[in-house]
């Protein structure tokens, strides 16, 4: 007698509540209806599985390019002598990439940008004009133009439709961005051509191609649409610094933040993620550009207060 996983037979058994695996017998080799269903605990116990399951999952986040990168810089960290310089800058550096790829710790500094506007469940019926900004794509002929988005682009955009498609007879789409370095066509054509393939008419559609960053986006929005109130769509982390930019052009923008990213879930099993590290980074760029605005806005004030004592 030998057992072992036979492919899945032709007629199966009624579901139980406990999973089955399938054991065949030499002597009915032959005859491939002829299975006996057995638990799978028959075969292997719970603890055995869930050591199993934890083992798999550990070895292979630890194999992990990143986590095999700092687990080889812990190594070299440990043969250092102690108290020197470089012992301790490494210490630092390791322990800044711990936290920084700990969920508990990226996540939750993501979600303070990403909590700050609330989703937009329903499009006002007042507004004529949906605003993308623009994210990153790349030019691949052979692709449709969604599959040439970045996922955070094609999110924006999903986002955009769904308000779209509330009042379609009225609105018009606006996507901005540049081609980029590598790139011959804009971004806010790619855009263009991937709402165009989900059914938005080519009519309902504007485009900005040559705004760079989220302040020559709100110029070029300004210039486009004066005073006009349109929503605003981008993602949730980078809404509080694009609304600060568009408020300093006095534009009447209406938050509408898509792709969040943070998980609420407490995951302190987790280690050394790079979707977490991503987290982190995205909020570290938010900051700075929140920064440098307000550090231009003082500047800006400065000269202006100087000008009218003058």
């Amino acid at each position: 007698m030998f057992t072992l996983i036979a492919d899945i037979p032709r007629q199966m058994p009624e579901p139980s509540k406990q999973p089955v695996i399938v054991r065949q017998s030499a002597d009915n080799k032959q005859n491939p209806d002829r299975y006996q269903y057995v638990s799978h605990n028959d075969i292997v116990s719970y603890p055995m599985q869930t050591l199993a399951f934890t083992l798999k999952k550990t070895i292979g986040m630890l194999l992990m390019p990143f986590a095999l990168l700092w687990l080889i810089l812990l190594a070299v960290w440990w043969t250092l002598p102690r108290n020197t310089t470089a012992k301790t800058v490494l210490g630092f550096v390791l322990a800044g990439f711990f936290l920084a790829s700990y969920p508990p710790v990226g996540d939750r500094l993501l979600a303070a940008l990403e909590s700050r506007y609330p989703p937009l469940r329903t499009l006002p019926s007042s507004y004529r004009y949906i605003v993308v900004l623009g994210s990153g794509h790349h030019d691949t002929p052979s692709l449709p133009a969604t599959s040439r988005l970045q996922p955070e682009a094609m999110m924006r955009l999903s986002e955009a439709i769904r308000l779209y498609v509330q009042h379609p007879e009225k609105i018009t789409l606006v996507f901005t961005g540049y081609a980029g370095k590598n790139n011959t066509k804009s971004h806010a054509e790619t855009m263009r051509e991937a709402a165009v393939s989900l059914g938005v008419p080519p009519d309902h559609i504007l485009t900005l191609p040559s705004p760079k960053d989220t302040a020559e986006e709100a110029a070029a929005v300004k210039k486009l649409l004066g005073d006009a109130p349109f929503v605003l769509v981008t993602s949730a982390f980078h809404m509080p610094r694009a609304k600060m930019w568009f408020d300093s052009y006095a534009l009447a923008a209406l938050p509408a933040p898509a792709a969040f990213h943070a998980s609420n879930e407490n995951d302190f099993t987790t280690l050394l993620d790079t979707r977490t590290l991503q987290h982190t980074t995205w909020f570290v760029h938010e900051l700075l550009g929140i920064l440098w605005l307000r550090f231009i806005r003082h500047i800006a004030y400065g000269a202006q207060t100087s000008g009218n004592a003058s």
